[in-house]
């Protein structure tokens, strides 16, 4: 296995959380034969480094300063980005704690969740626009639940030519939105 990475903060009174030894139980098995490497970050993180001596990690990396006493997205990420880049293991395992979840897996998964809604909202568009395209027929269906569907179903032409452009316009739009939400959270990774 490659080079596997257990990134985790170090709390107030500069200790390791639980779950980032649960972690590193977890990082260690992935690691298989290959390196284990460790990163700690936060106001403390020396010292709670110091409790991953004897612990089987290769490589121990630490970010220790003021300013990341308080758990902060642009400080956090910073921190974590930095540490996750000098060790260059392809495989990061991290803690679920919430400053972790919170600060630094969220909002670097948020883009990609974002996108994976408008794709979903897209696809049930374009869905609804093949059956509108298809079929041509729009139900016409009032609020009275004894009333069947299927003779309400009448040949709507008007609606067809109507309805398709529109929906068309909605896939596209909400594709060219996802797509536009991927590539600036790009740009702001890779700048």
């Amino acid at each position: 296995m490659d080079t596997v990475l257990m990134l985790t903060h170090a709390d107030a009174e500069g200790a390791l959380p639980r779950a980032a030894l649960e972690a590193l139980t977890a990082a260690r098995a992935l690691a298989g034969g290959g390196a284990l490497h460790a990163a700690v970050f936060g106001k403390g993180a020396a010292k709670a480094a110091r409790a991953l001596a004897g612990t089987g990690v290769a490589r121990l990396l630490v970010a220790d300063s003021d300013d990341l006493a308080d758990a902060r997205y642009a400080t956090d990420a910073a921190a974590a980005t930095a540490l996750a880049k000098a060790s260059a293991a392809p495989v990061v395992v991290v803690p679920g704690t919430s400053r972790m979840l919170r600060v630094v897996v969220l909002p670097a998964a948020a883009p990609g969740l974002v996108s994976a809604a408008l794709v979903a909202v897209s696809r049930a568009v374009g869905e609804t626009l093949l059956v509108t395209l298809l079929v041509g027929h729009v139900p016409r269906m009032g609020l009275d639940p004894r009333v069947a569907v299927a003779p309400l179903l009448e040949a709507s032409r008007a609606d067809a030519v109507v309805g398709v452009p529109a929906l068309l316009c909605v896939v596209m739009v909400l594709s060219a939105w996802a797509i536009y939400l991927r590539r600036r959270h790009e740009r702001r990774r890779a700048g």
